[in-house]
């Protein structure tokens, strides 16, 4: 009898770890769907900062795009709009 039981309380502690197991995956579905999302807002809102510095620099004459290197050597759109991206989190 005591090797039923055994067999029994085994079957069920399998079950009950299955369970938890089918919990955790969708947990773990749910926290990656989330964090896509928010790294598909990120991309477009990184694409529109970009846009709109690409557009204000296009718009400067040559003197003025010089003058801008000049005063920022890190000058990039790139960067601003990435570092601006990152600030918004």
């Amino acid at each position: 009898m005591n090797g039923l039981q055994e067999i029994k309380k085994r079957i069920r502690s399998i079950s009950s770890t299955h369970k938890l197991t089918s919990a955790m995956k969708l947990i773990a579905a749910a926290q990656l769907r989330q964090s896509h999302r928010g790294l598909l807002w990120a991309r477009n809102y990184e694409n529109s900062l970009l846009q709109m510095f690409e557009n204000v620099v296009n718009s400067l004459d040559a003197d003025q795009r010089q003058n801008l290197r000049n005063k920022l050597p890190w000058f990039s759109i790139r960067k601003i709009s990435l570092s601006l991206t990152l600030f918004a989190f």
